[in-house]
Parts: C-alpha cells; structure tokens; sequence
C-alpha cells in the first residue's frame, strides 16, 4: 500500500514540477542578434578600452601566381603526348597534369585488351621512332617497363603491367620536362 501511495504522489507531483520549471526563460532569451554590439563588458561597469587601429600602410600584394602553360609535349587536342602516344583501343582511365618537382608533367594511366607482347612491341617501336635514349628496360611476362631520356631536360617512363588476378593490362606513361625559370 505504501509503495502504491509513493507511485502516486510521484504521478501528481512530476507534472506540477515540470510545469514549474518550463515557465522560467532561458538566459538567451534578452539576446538580439540583429542589434549593434557593444565595446562595453556588460559583466562590470567599466567601459572596454579599445586601442586605436594603427597607421595603416597598404598590404604588400601576393605575389602574382604564375600562369599555367600546358607542356609542350601534350597535344592538346585530344590530351595525348606527341612523342609517347596512348595505345591504340586502349581506354583512358586517369590523367594528371601539372607541375611537380621542378618539372612540367603528365600522367596516363590506360588500359588495354591486348597481349602483353604486342603492347610491348608497340611502344620499342615508339620509342626507337621517336629517338628515346632508353637509360632502363625490364621485359617480363608480367611487366615491361622503360625509363627513357631525351637530351638534358626531357624524361619519360613508360610502364605496363599484368594484374596477375585479373589479368587486366595497365598501361601507365609518365612525361616531364623541365620548367623554364623565370627571369630574376
């Protein structure tokens, strides 16, 4: 009985409570957030001290951002390189192009339905047409891959490669040169 007393009392009391303190504001309720603020602290009486801005002298301006060139080996007209071209029925999956290092460059990451060897054949002959210095070659099953060398500013890499799970062929063609320094 007294247990049931208490869960009635509970019952009464709980909503006079609740209703008690739901008529009280919060605080944030004075706030006006569309009228001027003040330079006073509202907590004390004394006025807030505000120093005068400095003598202003113009901001110096950033330095003007160099104006992107497209490198000189892409076409681009169809965003190939001229003297490394994509693979004939292949399909371009990613392309980058930018400054890195020093260097203007392009990315190519293709894919391929051809056999290993005939894209392997297809790029000694690019390479040999276009007067590629070949400074490393590895021929695989798996992966062929060449790092090639035009005079003192022009270099090339030129890598495809097997999944061997897949068996999906990538062809990735990295080309750089490097960038002309602007005169001091």
């Amino acid at each position: 009985m007294k247990r049931e007393l208490r869960v009635i009392a509970l019952l009464i009391t709980a909503p006079i409570v609740m209703s008690a303190a739901c008529r009280n504001k919060p605080a944030y309720n004075e706030i006006d957030a569309n009228r001027a603020a003040k330079a006073e602290n509202s907590n004390s009486g004394e006025q807030a001290s505000v120093p005068p801005p400095p003598e202003s002298a113009p901001a110096p301006s950033p330095p003007p951002k160099p104006q992107f060139r497209p490198p000189t080996f892409l076409d681009t007209t169809n965003g190939s390189i001229k003297d490394l071209p994509n693979y004939p029925g292949a399909r371009r999956t990613n392309q980058i192009i930018g400054p890195a290092e020093g260097t203007n460059a392009v990315t190519i990451v293709m894919t391929a339905p051809d056999s290993m060897a005939k894209i392997a054949a297809f790029y000694e002959q690019v390479i040999k047409s276009n007067k590629w210095v070949v400074s490393n070659k590895l021929i695989d099953p798996d992966v062929s891959e060449w790092v090639l060398k035009k005079g003192e500013d022009d270099n090339a890499k030129v890598s495809v490669n097997r999944d061997s799970k897949t068996g999906q062929i990538t062809i990735f063609i990295v080309r750089s040169e490097k960038l002309e320094q602007p005169p001091k």
